[in-house]
């Protein structure tokens, strides 16, 4: 079978060369050629081997390069999930705990405040504000008993005025 090309023309001149040989079988090859002088006659040896044979361990590598970052990527954004999510989860209480609070229900329970870390601070501080906010309705709440006392007191005191000063011009009135 008789190749041609330019690499095969620099071998036949005497020169060594590598590269691509195209035309041959349809298909592309790695190419080397040297000269060669052997009992007086001038030969020139080509090494061929297919484009795709020569690739393929390249190929193949890059494959599993990208099946391992692929599996990293993966393992990295499924951590990064369950991380997000046991961060989120426990705010979203907190927010829910707290949109109680602010409806006025102080019998919310904070359940993050057993946490030991920045959410069951959090969560403390939330929990501290809500004893603080039962604590001044209470104390409203006794202030009101006490006033509705007071004003009852002063209503019996008056109409104990008023009978006393009724029965005493009565009195008065007779004499």
């Amino acid at each position: 079978t008789e190749l041609r090309g330019n690499i095969v023309a620099a071998g036949i001149s005497g020169k060594t060369a590598t590269g691509e040989l195209t035309g041959y079988r349809d298909t592309t090859f790695v190419a080397a050629v040297t000269p060669l002088e052997f009992l007086g006659t001038n030969w020139t040896i080509v090494a061929i081997q297919d484009y795709d044979e020569v690739t393929a361990p390249a190929r193949q590598l890059r494959n599993q390069i990208l099946m391992i970052f692929g599996g990293a990527a993966l393992a990295v954004a499924l951590i990064g999930l369950f991380i997000a999510r046991g961060i989120v989860r426990p705010i979203q209480g907190l927010v829910r705990d707290a949109s109680e609070l602010a409806g006025g229900n102080v019998d919310v329970d904070f359940s993050a405040t057993s946490r030991k870390d920045e959410i069951g601070d959090i969560a403390q501080a939330i929990a501290g504000f809500r004893d603080t906010v039962a604590e001044q309705a209470r104390l409203a709440a006794a202030e009101a008993r006490e006033q509705e006392e007071r004003l009852a007191r002063q209503k019996r005191i008056e109409d104990l005025l008023d009978q006393f000063r009724f029965q005493s011009e009565e009195l008065l009135g007779s004499v």
